[in-house]
């Protein structure tokens, strides 16, 4: 009988159990080593042999000597990995450089006129039309109303505080004025030069994603902005985020400027984020950040047509990073 339950013993420490080890967990009778895992991006998850460690970058892991697949990952990114081999008492360090995937650059054009503005029909019209060719997932279009040269626009009477704030932001002397993410001011009726700055600045890879969310439950407007850090180089210091709220269509029956116009388009109502935006809250390596706002729509504003914008600009150099809708 002694010998039967020895035998039973003896079988069960050579079947091997069900789960395996953390990574840094070592089991007696094996021989490790370890491995430090970093990349510039900050919190990747860590897979090693295709299993989520439960680890992020950067982190140190403590592995089985031999062959191991070290993968790194993290939403709106490529996944990147590497073999390496683990050799006993040893530490090894290995880097992953990775890059963002399906996160492409979105221009913002910020577009200065006024209802008694004649060459202001002719900008409009070329900006609608450049907006349809290159595509409203690339480009981003708000309006904001000057009180040149007629003081009565009754965009501009409408939210006063923040037209003020973004004319005075740019110098903006006269309309109309088209502003191209923040740093380059085409002439506003010459179609060819806002489309070379349109895709001048799509060719930047951008160094944010920004994604919006917006809800309306009665006359109460709910919007949450998510920013992602796509790099650990980028300071937040002077950057600031701006939540705009647009009407995609006005129409009028009769003009309410003396230039002919009677529809608009993407006019701001107001900035949600206030007129100078929101400070982006902690210094460069986060990851995430997330903004939250509830403000009450007007009786004048049509709900249906209303739209939010986000975008996050340096408050310094005045360069729009990365805009979204």
């Amino acid at each position: 009988m002694k010998k039967f339950i020895a035998s039973i013993f003896i079988l069960a420490l050579l079947i091997p159990a069900c789960e395996t080890n953390p990574p840094s967990a070592p089991t007696e009778g094996f021989s490790y080593g370890k491995v430090f895992v970093s990349a510039d991006i900050p919190r990747a998850k860590i897979f090693v042999d295709g299993k989520f460690t439960k680890r992020f970058t950067p982190d140190t892991l403590t592995l089985t000597i031999g062959k191991h697949l070290i993968s790194v990952t993290k939403d709106s990114f490529e996944t990147r990995s590497k073999e390496i081999t683990i050799i006993k008492d040893s530490l090894l360090s290995i880097f992953f450089k990775l890059q963002n995937s399906h996160v492409p650059k979105v221009v913002l054009l910020e577009d200065f006129s006024n209802v008694s503005c004649p060459p202001c029909v002719e900008s409009n019209r070329i900006l609608e039309s450049l907006v349809k060719k290159i595509g409203s997932e690339k480009v981003i279009k708000i309006k904001y109303a000057t009180n040149f040269p007629s003081p009565n626009d009754p965009f501009y009477l409408a939210a006063s505080e923040y037209e003020d704030a973004r004319i005075r932001f740019y110098n903006i002397f006269s309309a109309p004025q088209i502003v191209v993410d923040g740093l380059i001011k085409p002439q506003a009726t010459d179609s060819t030069a806002i489309e070379t700055a349109i895709n001048t600045r799509l060719h930047e890879s951008p160094s944010l994603n920004i994604s919006v969310n917006s809800s309306l439950f009665g006359n109460s407007l709910n919007v949450n902005v998510t920013i992602l850090n796509l790099t650990d180089t980028l300071s937040n210091e002077n950057l600031r985020l701006f939540v705009v709220l647009t009407e995609k269509e006005i129409d009028f029956t009769n003009p309410p400027g003396s230039n002919g116009e009677t529809k608009f388009y993407d006019v701001m109502r107001t900035i949600i984020s206030g007129k100078n935006g929101e400070a982006l809250k902690n210094p460069k390596g986060n990851s995430e950040q997330k903004f939250s706002y509830s403000i009450n729509i007007a009786p004048s504003w049509n709900s249906e047509q209303l739209k939010v914008i986000a975008f996050v600009q340096d408050f310094v150099t005045k360069e729009i990073l990365q805009a979204s809708n």
